[in-house]
């Protein structure tokens, strides 16, 4: 009951960066950064790559549900319908994550690329409908949103027509700017929502 959200989502990124590092100085391809953070999962070596993946794949869902419990201390039962789509595509986005290191790129490409996409996605709708579930939501939330955005987009522009930097660097890049979101959400959601627990009056999530 006492760890906070914005815990386990510290958790999160530092053991997506210190195990990505592993992975990088472990590396069968010593060359896999002209083409993508795939290529890290590679071979005997892939392993610290994958299970990195896999294991902040089951994270991601933790951080998800850990949000979903301080929106309902913030909103209530009133919001819980709300909340449980909340929860459902942190959990999502977790599981996506989890199937791209469960089915590295050598095994089966499709699949591999589906769930990496699958994931921005998720991602994605669940970083909206978070924001969403916030009462106001905060301006400073909405300014650190689009500033981040803003800051995708001109790297996908850098990427795709210029050709600054290869995949790798634009995956780092959009994976880096995801945190950052992430943790200023964290952040903006411990200062709005109370820290005494709240215990709902209702039996399910869909009836009222």
């Amino acid at each position: 009951m006492g760890i906070r959200t914005r815990d386990l989502a510290a958790l999160l990124f530092g053991f997506l960066a210190i195990g990505t590092l592993f992975a990088m100085a472990t590396a069968a391809d010593p060359l896999w950064w002209q083409q993508n953070f795939s290529q890290l999962g590679l071979g005997a070596r892939g392993w610290a790559f994958n299970g990195t993946l896999v294991v902040a794949g089951l994270l991601f869902a933790t951080v998800g549900a850990y949000i979903g419990r301080d929106l309902h201390r913030l909103r209530g039962d009133r919001a819980l319908r709300g909340i449980a789509v909340v929860v459902a595509l942190w959990g999502a986005t977790g599981l996506a994550l989890a199937v791209v290191g469960f089915v590295p790129i050598e095994v089966n490409r499709g699949v591999h690329w589906i769930a990496a996409i699958g994931t921005l996605v998720l991602f994605a709708l669940a970083a909206a409908m978070s924001t969403k579930a916030l009462p106001g939501p905060p301006r400073a939330l909405l300014v650190a949103t689009i500033g981040l955005a803003a800051l995708l987009v001109a790297a996908v522009l850098l990427h795709i027509p210029v050709g600054l930097y290869s995949s790798t660097g634009l995956e780092a890049i959009a994976v880096g700017l995801g945190l950052v979101w992430m943790t200023t959400f964290v952040r903006v959601l411990a200062v709005l929502a109370p820290a005494a627990p709240r215990v709902s009056a209702r039996a399910t999530l869909w009836r009222g």
